[in-house]
């Protein structure tokens, strides 16, 4: 918005000495310093507002673009973070499996519980379940897919960080930027 200010005071003041030239062209011979410097003032206003205008354009339709890579980004980071918390709820639930066939002296119902969030309380819990290499494989797939799954969650949400700003950045024509879509 501010370089669209500062393209109308330039193509304002342009505007305003534009007249005096016509009248001055008429008046005054083309060998008069005070003439082409007024000339020349008038022409640079238009220039400098033809760029301003320019470079507004070019960032808007920037912003633009990376705000609808980001809107693919994030469809893109919660697909991902859906197939890592499927896969870390189809481990965990080999590992309840693995456990009430293994230690059915515990309650099943105790082991139906189980979630990914909570893995490690069934470790401390019965740290006889410790010893298998089987059951510490698969808590460490777990652990990974749940590191994973926070991974994207933060990443999702810098990105919509980076896009609340673009529809707040006052160098650009919010009003061509795309709105945010979680």
């Amino acid at each position: 918005m501010n370089l669209i200010i500062l393209a109308i005071l330039i193509a304002i003041t342009s505007a305003i000495w534009f007249p005096y030239i016509k009248k001055a062209d008429k008046k005054v011979e083309e060998g008069n310093w005070e003439f082409n410097g007024l000339k020349f003032l008038v022409y640079v206003h238009g220039v400098l507002a033809v760029a301003c205008l320019f470079v507004l354009v070019v960032l808007t339709m920037s912003t633009c673009s990376d705000q609808l890579s980001d809107q693919e980004e994030i469809k893109r980071v919660s697909e991902v973070k859906i197939v890592y918390q499927e896969r870390a709820e189809s481990l965990t639930k080999s590992f309840s499996e693995y456990l009430s066939n293994q230690y059915p002296k515990y309650e099943k119902s105790i082991f139906e519980k189980i979630k990914p969030s909570n893995i490690d309380l069934y470790l401390v819990k019965y740290p006889e379940i410790k010893s298998s290499e089987t059951i510490i494989a698969l808590v460490k797939q777990i652990r990974e897919l749940q590191d994973e799954v926070y991974k994207q969650s933060v990443l999702k949400e810098e990105t919509l960080k980076n896009m609340r700003y673009r529809t707040k950045n006052p160098w650009i024509l919010n009003s061509f930027i795309p709105e945010i879509s979680e």
